[in-house]
């Protein structure tokens, strides 16, 4: 289903940002291949709802290994989002060889910056109500945080989030962290209102 608005981020819908990195990451440091492409979401997205991404893997155990994860990956889908997205799954498929590789190193700073971008509802910190009077920041305030959309553009990778929150000092902290997580592996941000 996705979703397009900061309210979507709070119906516990799939978002194929965590899916795909979640397949990612289960083969990341375990086997040896390569990222050609990479497309989830697109611009308008607050919730991504549908992700392509090509791997090369060589022939034999590491290609059976992928398979392999199909199944197991689609239970956790559905045990994860059986209520909100019944309908969400994911596809592997064989193609021809492809020409085009991401570096390695930018694939690397893609999953770094990744795993330190949270995702969906947040909660204020007891940093965050503590740096402030109580009448700014409260822990019930709604804060939202959400990569929409990765896109391949040959060896730099777009990464769109969508960040919401009805206090404008956490939403300019979340900012200041996602643009800091981004900057620790050589990335640059652009804040668009």
């Amino acid at each position: 289903k996705g979703g397009h608005a900061p309210e979507d981020l709070d119906k516990g819908r799939a978002s194929a940002v965590v899916l795909t990195w979640g397949i990612l990451a289960g083969i990341y440091n375990d086997y040896d291949f390569d990222l050609s492409s990479i497309r989830v979401g697109s611009a308008d997205d607050t919730i991504a709802s549908e992700a392509e991404i090509i791997i090369c893997v060589p022939s034999g155990e590491a290609s059976e290994f992928v398979k392999s994860q199909l199944e197991p990956f689609n239970e956790w889908i559905q045990e994860e989002y059986h209520e909100a997205d019944p309908d969400v799954h994911c596809m592997i498929e064989k193609i021809d060889k492809q020409e085009t590789i991401i570096p390695a190193e930018t694939f690397a700073a893609m999953m770094n910056a990744l795993e330190q971008v949270p995702q969906g509802k947040l909660q204020p910190t007891e940093e965050d109500t503590a740096d402030s009077n109580e009448s700014e920041v409260t822990t019930d305030s709604h804060l939202y945080n959400n990569v929409g959309r990765i896109l391949a553009d040959g060896a730099k990778l777009l990464v769109s989030t969508i960040t919401y929150c009805d206090n404008p000092e956490q939403m300019q902290a979340q900012i200041d962290d996602i643009a800091l997580a981004f900057a620790e592996v050589g990335g640059t941000s652009e804040v668009q209102k």
